[in-house]
């Protein structure tokens, strides 16, 4: 059953999704932690490909995980490219939850997008408003997937007692950070790999204590602020996602 707080001390972490901008913000605060850093390139594993991510989950095994990899883009992207972002991001969220299951992954947090609340929804945002209304047309297929992919996250929490969370991200860095509890739900994604002693990782931490995930989770930062320090890790491994404009 899931353990809080998750201690992130000598971990080995995964961020699918280090090219994006939450990926490579989470890859910049987790090199100054003491842990393994894993990302991995889309050349290296295809994370579409099922076969190709279990092979590399089963060889990698990480023990925590930030699934912020997806195809995204722009409005005229996501209007016009409808059936790829929404086969393509689907099929990357069932892929990596299923084999995060399967290879006894201790911590997961996928990361959603605003995007998945009713285009009408009350403001500020509330948690309960998803799906109580039509999403916004345009990007549509794109919340479809993400909102399939935080019900997957659910389920195998309920069926399996697994520790995967959803989380909202902040859309700048002064908002409020991210929330810990398992009904939250995020934003985009990337992945890359680096530490602060020369090791890697991934799981949700804390503001007040960064090895451990409490009920407030770091607050994300696009530039600096973070030190980046890049460290040698196992097969070189990362993600870089399906463009529409390349995020993962």
């Amino acid at each position: 059953m899931a353990k809080t707080p998750f201690e992130l001390k000598g971990k080995t972490v995964f961020v699918a999704g280090h090219g994006g901008m939450v990926g490579g913000a989470l890859v910049r605060r987790l090199g100054q932690e003491d842990v393994e850093l894993l990302t991995v390139k889309r050349s290296e594993v295809d994370l579409r490909d099922q076969a190709a991510v279990a092979g590399w989950f089963a060889k990698a095994r990480p023990q925590a995980l930030f699934l912020a990899a997806a195809k995204v883009g722009g409005i005229v992207a996501n209007n016009t490219l409808r059936a790829e972002f929404i086969y393509e991001n689907l099929i990357i969220a069932a892929n990596v939850i299923h084999a995060a299951h399967l290879n006894g992954v201790e911590k997961l947090m996928f990361l959603g997008s605003s995007c998945i609340y009713p285009k009408l929804a009350p403001q500020p945002l509330r948690e309960d408003s998803m799906l109580t209304g039509p999403l916004e047309p345009t990007n549509e297929p794109y919340a479809i997937a993400k909102i399939a992919g935080i019900k997957m996250v659910e389920a195998y929490r309920s069926q399996y007692g697994s520790d995967f969370i959803n989380v909202r991200t902040s859309p700048s860095p002064n908002s409020p950070g991210w929330s810990r509890r398992p009904s939250d739900t995020p934003g985009r994604s990337a992945s890359t790999r680096q530490g602060p002693t020369a090791r890697r990782v991934n799981s949700s931490t804390s503001a007040a204590s960064p090895n451990s995930a409490g009920a407030l989770a770091p607050r994300l930062r696009t530039a600096s602020g973070w030190p980046t320090r890049r460290i040698s890790t196992k097969p070189k491994l990362s993600y870089r996602a399906p463009t529409a404009d390349a995020s993962v």
